[in-house]
């Protein structure tokens, strides 16, 4: 019952007819209603926005940034990786203390301790890395008899 009374309503509305209020009682439906004193016209069509074009910015360097790596447009600090993070930002800086040693479980322990990083990635040649970036992760590559050949974060 719900339903029929809207689609009549939904039809005039589309139509674009004005819906007359029903009189109430019956003095109210011999007055004639009255009409707006200002006709509304509607607005016209808003236009898509469209942004302005700018120049390609250039990154600001500083005089002791290091240059850009292949692909990567980043401002890189005196002594960043790639990516720009300092190697103190997840102790590599004290874990390249142990590159050239062999990664057996007790040199694991010691890197572990001593750059007191909770996340640490050892990566064996070859190995699939997912590139999520995680500047407090240490991240320790391993030459292919188990040696550790670079410590860096990422």
């Amino acid at each position: 019952m719900f339903r029929v009374r809207l689609i009549p309503i939904a039809l005039i509305l589309l139509s674009g007819c004005e819906l007359q209020p029903l009189p109430s009682t019956p003095a109210q439906a011999s007055q004639p209603s009255p009409s707006p004193a200002i006709p509304i016209e509607p607005s016209p069509p808003l236009a898509a926005p469209v942004a302005p074009t700018h120049p390609r910015t250039p990154i600001a360097r500083a005089s002791k940034d290091l240059p850009q790596c292949p692909g990567i447009r980043i401002r890189r600090p005196a002594g960043s990786n790639c990516y720009g993070i300092l190697p103190t930002a997840c102790g590599a800086d004290k874990a390249k203390a142990y590159i050239g040693r062999t990664a057996n479980p007790a040199t694991r322990q010691q890197v572990a301790k001593t750059t007191g990083t909770a996340s640490i990635r050892w990566i064996k040649p070859g190995e699939a890395v997912i590139e999520n970036m995680d500047p407090s992760r240490l991240n320790m590559m391993l030459g292919e008899r188990g040696q550790i050949t670079l410590a860096d974060c990422h």
